[in-house]
């Protein structure tokens, strides 16, 4: 933290974990966005609640996801400037801003909520990518999605898209934590109707969905924010075109 005042930067909390870093973006004054020498991208953040002083210095590893590139700049932004009204609106708690959509960069002509928090990166390949955050109920549904997506579609030489995308450097291999492949989970907008179909068929069954008929003027909800109050209505199933505009509004955003 730098005092403007004393002109001095004093240490709150480090991250005790052995990693060569390449890169950091602060997303706020409390989360942190890194990179490191294994093509990793980490996710830290501070310990509001701690029980001492000496957790109160230490950073919690919120999240991992391997990139397989090394990044080596880190931009706020993103590379459409123009706001659109039809983009997804997300709330902007802090406290539910923990999870991350990592997506790479595809053709875009549309544009995103002004209003959004992204960070760019840059890699040494010359690729180019962005991390999106996003609220809890999307974080549920894209996850659901992604996990949908791996178990119906056979990767590229048989290898696991999901090993590939856990964390792994030369002290630890890990599970990849609170990230959503978005460059996977876009993907599913090229595949053909029957493999959609029995992917939708897949996710519907995994949020617990039914066929159900809403009330007029209710708002639909996933059974995972439904189950919050015994009373909340559950939404009826997905469609693929229901689904490939939720992609499409993402898409947006970036």
């Amino acid at each position: 933290q730098y005092h403007y005042q004393t002109c001095k930067v004093e240490i709150i909390a480090r991250d005790f974990n052995a990693h060569s870093m390449r890169g950091v973006s602060f997303v706020d004054e409390e989360r942190y966005l890194c990179t490191e020498d294994y093509g990793n991208i980490i996710y830290l953040s501070r310990n509001l609640d701690p029980d001492n002083d000496e957790d109160n210095e230490q950073l919690i590893e919120e999240g991992e996801f391997h990139l397989g590139d090394y990044v080596n700049v880190f931009v706020k932004g993103s590379l459409i400037s123009q706001p659109t009204e039809n983009v997804i609106t997300l709330e902007k708690s802090q406290r539910q801003l923990s999870q991350m959509f990592v997506s790479e960069i595809g053709d875009s002509t549309t544009t995103p909520n002004k209003n959004d928090a992204s960070i760019l990166f840059g890699t040494t390949s010359g690729a180019i990518g962005i991390c999106i955050n996003i609220d809890k109920d999307e974080f549920r549904f894209f996850s659901t999605l992604e996990n949908c997506i791996n178990n119906n579609i056979t990767p590229i030489g048989g290898l696991s898209h999901h090993e590939w995308r856990n964390f792994h450097n030369e002290h630890r291999v890990g599970h990849r934590r609170k990230c959503i492949d978005g460059e996977l989970v876009e993907k599913f907008l090229v595949l053909d109707v029957k493999d959609k179909e029995n992917i939708i068929h897949n996710l519907n069954d995994q949020l617990g969905l039914t066929n159900q008929v809403l009330p007029l003027g209710t708002v639909p909800m996933s059974v995972s924010s439904a189950a919050l109050s015994s009373d909340a209505p559950t939404r009826s199933l997905y469609t693929v075109d229901e689904v490939e505009a939720r992609l499409e509004l993402m898409q947006q955003r970036h």
